[in-house]
């Protein structure tokens, strides 16, 4: 999301559905959006030798990966439960002179992607085990799939997921996207502001995907 890394306080009432809860703490952070995932940065040559075309931002949070792949030209779908944070999306866009489709959507309920659309797929802090083949299906021939959560060893910190079904067992994403081919992988601590204990894939779709 933006990331969801940093989205760890409750809330200060109660809310009944994560539409609601992901609108009070949007409501609640109006600073800068700031500078896209440091996997994506990372990554940023993939993403200038693709092919221009279409992008998919899922779980898009405030959009700080989506408004860059606005910016390196692609046409950018951008979707999450949260549409306050959509309309802040929206305004920094218009802000940088961009263009981001932005759709309010309950990933939760694996809403269908157009199959074979997606020059660029995006999930970053989003693990939702139901949506994955759809994002994999959502991919052109050729297409590259950016993902990157936390795993089991991230749960003995003080923040992010407190589930052991919100995030990745040791190995398990490659085994996810086997039908894909990793061209980046990591799996261990990542340090920042805050260490975190992740797995992270850029992939790509065969040339002669067959959906």
């Amino acid at each position: 999301m933006d990331p969801r890394t940093e989205h760890n306080p409750p809330p200060q009432a109660p809310v009944s559905t994560d539409r609601e809860r992901w609108n009070e703490q949007y409501r609640n952070k109006r600073d800068e959006i700031g500078p896209a995932a440091s996997w994506v940065a990372e990554n940023r040559d993939l993403l200038e030798a693709q092919p221009r075309g279409r992008a998919l931002d899922v779980a898009c949070g405030r959009g700080r990966n989506a408004l860059l792949l606005a910016e390196l030209g692609y046409t950018v779908d951008a979707l999450d439960v949260s549409e306050v944070a959509l309309e802040l999306l929206g305004a920094e866009a218009e802000r940088r002179g961009v263009t981001v489709n932005t759709r309010r959507a309950d990933l939760r309920e694996a809403p269908a992607f157009e199959i074979g659309a997606y020059a660029v797929v995006l999930d970053m802090f989003f693990l939702e085990r139901p949506l994955l083949p759809a994002l994999v299906r959502a991919l052109a021939p050729g297409g590259l799939l950016f993902f990157e959560t936390f795993t089991t060893k991230h749960l003995k910190e003080p923040w992010g997921p407190g589930s052991s079904a919100s995030v990745l067992r040791p190995g398990e994403l490659l085994g996810l996207f086997a039908d894909l081919e990793a061209v980046r992988h990591h799996e261990g601590v990542v340090h920042g502001d805050r260490p975190r204990q992740v797995a992270q894939l850029v992939a790509r779709a065969p040339a002669a995907f067959s959906t």
